[in-house]
């Protein structure tokens, strides 16, 4: 009886670790537990899913709503839980969501999050939050405002994070900002203005690219304290209008790009010459080409046509003329020699022919004749 006691008393005691860890109650012990999902209504027809996070806080995971335009306002606390983070693809290809109200309680925005919310169009990021992760507003075609409250905590906004967010037209990054992942910025091309802050070290490959709204005078405004800069970072915006502190990284870096034109001309020549040089250079050089190929052609057309008309006419002279002459006399040498001895033949096969039809006429009139007489 004793030892069913006791294993009746370990199975409570394990049954009340359990509801302790659930309610939030980290106990080093349940390392390998993992915490289930939780659904939680926060409007009618809107329903967050979360899960536990360390301590009493909570992540959330999924979102399901109306599939007409609404806004959503996450909580603050969710089942006497705090909300601490957007996890990864939480909301994303929710197309009916126009405005997001994020807490304040938030300290990271996870990838892809809100990737493809193509009816969002403000989004105001709390102080609170350090980092935007990877294509987390990515293709949310119709975000015309982002809003870094005051006193902001963000240091890192991560590769496509605001990709191909065609409709922004100014954002202002907060102060403290230390690295723009690559293709962060890519086809933003309605943004007319960027000033980076000061403390901005890293700028990835391609991170401005498509921008074509900041190819004005001015209206891209580099930092003394970039330490890197990708790879073609400003692809497409005019060296001359970037501006950067003499002397800085950035100025080297910019001073090193190559101009909007000559790019075009390096592009065009890159194309294999393509475009003007091989749209020149295939204007020119087809021109050269064309004339060199009219000319060729045309040296080679009057060439070939001088050539090919003086040799042509040559060799049709010659050989009009040879062969007028050489056909001549093969025709007036074939034609006498075939004349003449066809004649000959013609005489020779009409003597001969006519000699021996006469033979035979004679000989079978003489045979006919003498028959005749017999009978």
């Amino acid at each position: 009886m004793k030892k069913i006691a006791l294993i009746a008393l370990a199975a409570l005691l394990a049954i009340s670790l359990i509801a302790c860890s659930n309610s939030g109650g980290g106990n080093a012990s349940l390392d390998d537990y993992i915490a289930p999902d939780y659904t939680y209504k926060i409007a009618p027809g809107k329903t967050l899913t979360f899960e536990d996070s360390v301590g009493d806080t909570a992540i959330i995971t999924d979102y399901s709503g109306l599939y007409t335009p609404h806004t959503v306002d996450i909580p603050t606390i969710i089942d006497e839980r705090t909300v601490i983070g957007i996890g990864d693809q939480a909301f994303l290809s929710c197309t009916a969501i126009t405005t997001v109200t994020i807490p304040n309680t938030v300290t990271y925005i996870g990838e892809w999050a809100f990737a493809r919310c193509t009816s969002l169009e403000t989004i105001i990021i709390p102080a609170s939050v350090t980092s935007i992760g990877k294509g987390a507003f990515s293709e949310c075609t119709n975000l015309k405002t982002i809003i870094f409250e005051e006193g902001s905590k963000l240091t890192s906004i991560g590769d496509f994070a605001f990709n191909d967010c065609s409709g922004i037209t100014e954002i202002i990054l907060p102060e403290g900002l230390t690295s723009i992942g690559l293709f962060a910025f890519n086809g933003c091309s309605a943004l007319t203005s960027m000033k980076t802050p000061a403390t901005l070290k890293t700028i990835g490959d391609l991170a401005f690219y498509n921008c074509a709204g900041l190819n004005a005078e001015g209206a891209l405004v580099l930092n003394e304290a970039l330490t890197s800069i990708g790879k073609f970072a400003f692809a497409g915006i005019n060296k001359d209008y970037i501006v950067a502190p003499e002397g800085s990284y950035a100025a080297k870096y910019v001073d090193a790009m190559i101009n909007l034109e000559a790019e075009e001309e390096i592009t065009e020549d890159s194309t294999g010459s393509t475009d003007e040089d091989t749209t020149e250079s295939s204007t020119e050089d087809t021109t050269d080409v064309t004339e060199g190929s009219t000319e060729g052609t045309t040296n080679m057309t009057e060439d070939t046509s001088t050539d090919t008309t003086e040799d042509t006419t040559e060799v049709t002279e010659g050989t009009t003329e040879d062969t007028t002459e050489d056909t001549t006399e093969v025709t007036e040498d074939t034609t006498e020699d075939t004349t003449e001895d066809t004649a000959e033949v013609t005489e020779d096969t009409t003597e001969d022919t006519t000699e021996d039809t006469t033979e035979v006429t004679e000989d079978t009139t003489e045979d006919t004749s003498a028959e005749t007489e017999t009978a």
